[in-house]
């Protein structure tokens, strides 16, 4: 049905290079974007396994749905009952009777203008979709979920200080090291890659583009329900926290391998820096950030030699769960 309504609506090469459809992994993660044109070239055999499983979000423009919101490859347009600016997409609240519809809603707006849907709608994901004269974003195209678990762990439902929220993962990461029995030398490079894992947040871009409250600063966790993705220009939070790591005296006087491990632990700590990471907004000269990245994958490929690649996964993976342990216990209160 996808592949149908593609071919119908895609037409000349403008059209088919929009993006006709998200997909996203079981766990609502970002997995790649789909245009008209890879949509009208979907092949039954090879395709159904790669996206089997996954969630589609599919823009509005390519229509498919009835008024009844179901299925119908002669649908143009959107379903009726859908609100005006999300027809297509996660009719949850106002879909028909007994139609359990998708949780999720889909905006395309000016990068500095988007009010969340009302109801506690939270911003899940948030890609530019176009660039000004000055390569910063102007349009965004934003996926809202009812649930904060699946928004941006930034959007929390209290704020958090910075230092509370690394000394949190700081214990959570203790913690783990010592139901692993993990030697000393180890439990240390965990511990200061959480205690440095969010430092690039104290950056005032990222402030200002979740909304922290002035007084206080620098908070990890703020009560917003999106993002000013304007403000933020593309910064990863990951790629200045790694700036501020080396510079840290303690990292510095670790052993040359362990050193790398906790730099890479602090870069990789939301799947980027595999190889590569965005320098885009970074408080730093275009060189020495171009520097930094480039390091940054040279320290993947040598520590890939190191410990191969599933095992660098598994110490990536540590990190991960002592920041997810301590996001959720702050959600529970």
């Amino acid at each position: 049905m996808l592949k149908a309504r593609a071919c119908a609506v895609s037409g000349t090469r403008e059209n088919a290079a929009i993006p006709g459809a998200l997909v996203l992994t079981p766990a609502l993660e970002f997995e790649h974007a789909l245009t008209l044109a890879d949509l009208a070239r979907l092949d039954a055999k090879t395709d159904a396994t790669r996206l089997s499983g996954r969630l589609i979000v599919v823009w509005s423009g390519l229509g498919g749905l009835s008024d009844e919101g179901l299925l119908d490859a002669k649908a143009e347009g959107a379903a009726s009952d859908a609100p005006a600016g999300d027809r297509g997409i996660g009719c949850t609240v106002d879909a028909p009777a007994g139609m359990a519809g998708v949780p999720l809603r889909v905006s395309v707006g000016a990068a500095e203008e988007a009010d969340p849907p009302e109801g506690g709608w939270v911003e899940a994901h948030a890609w530019p979709i176009a660039l000004d004269e000055e390569g910063a974003p102007a349009k965004v195209l934003r996926i809202w979920t009812p649930e904060r678990a699946q928004a941006d762990p930034a959007l929390a439902r209290c704020v958090q200080a910075l230092a509370d929220h690394a000394a949190a993962v700081e214990c959570a990461v203790t913690a783990i090291g010592e139901r692993l029995r993990l030697p000393s030398k180890y439990g240390d490079v965990l511990r200061h890659a959480a205690r440095l894992h969010d430092a690039g947040k104290a950056a005032e871009r990222w402030q200002d583009a979740f909304a922290a409250p002035r007084q206080g600063r620098p908070y990890a966790k703020t009560a917003a329900r999106r993002v000013d993705q304007a403000r933020l220009d593309g910064y990863r939070h990951e790629f200045g926290s790694l700036a501020e790591a080396t510079r840290d005296p303690a990292l510095s006087d670790l052993p040359d391998h362990l050193c790398d491990l906790a730099l890479h632990l602090i870069a990789a700590h939301h799947g980027r820096a595999r190889p590569v990471i965005e320098t885009n907004g970074a408080p730093l000269m275009p060189s020495t950030a171009e520097e930094l990245a480039r390091e940054t994958t040279l320290r993947l490929a040598r520590l890939q030699q190191r410990w191969g690649p599933w095992g660098l996964a598994w110490w990536e993976a540590l990190l991960r769960c002592a920041d997810a342990a301590a996001s959720a216990a702050l959600e529970k209160g």
